[in-house]
């Protein structure tokens, strides 16, 4: 997935859940500026594969290098630690199933197709889906 991201990634760029205002939303390019509000306001920022995630952030927020680094000193990831730790590549799918939660709906190469079709409206539902699974996680 870094190829999309270096190509130029433009659409729904990410989905946020807040346990302060229990909301969730997916933004656009034109509402980074709230998210990146949230995300400063954060205490911990939990993330599914963050190299990914921050390489994007890093991207739409150059010129704000330090501001990306301290989203990232908050970030807890799963994925991450699991890899790190085990030294396996574990899915959220695989995760949500081991704790007995529900899984995911599609998949990375779905997104991807997704993507490639133009079919923002549901891409930004399956991102968002993910943060869904991922809140649930941690109930």
């Amino acid at each position: 997935q870094q190829w999309g991201v270096r190509a130029g990634l433009r659409g729904p760029v990410g989905g946020v859940y807040s346990r302060r205002t229990g909301c969730l939303h997916a933004y656009q390019e034109s509402e980074l500026g709230f998210m990146a509000e949230l995300l400063d306001a954060a205490h911990c920022i939990v993330i599914h594969n963050k190299s990914f995630d921050i390489e994007v952030l890093r991207l739409y927020f150059a010129s704000q290098s330090e501001r990306v680094d301290a989203w990232d000193d908050k970030v807890v990831d799963f994925f991450e630690t699991i890899r790190t730790n085990e030294g396996t590549w574990v899915g959220l799918n695989a995760i949500c199933e081991v704790n007995g939660r529900a899984q995911k709906t599609g998949s990375g190469c779905h997104a991807v197709e997704l993507w490639n079709e133009g079919r923002l409206d549901e891409l930004a539902a399956y991102c968002a889906m993910d943060v869904v699974l991922i809140v649930r996680l941690l109930e």
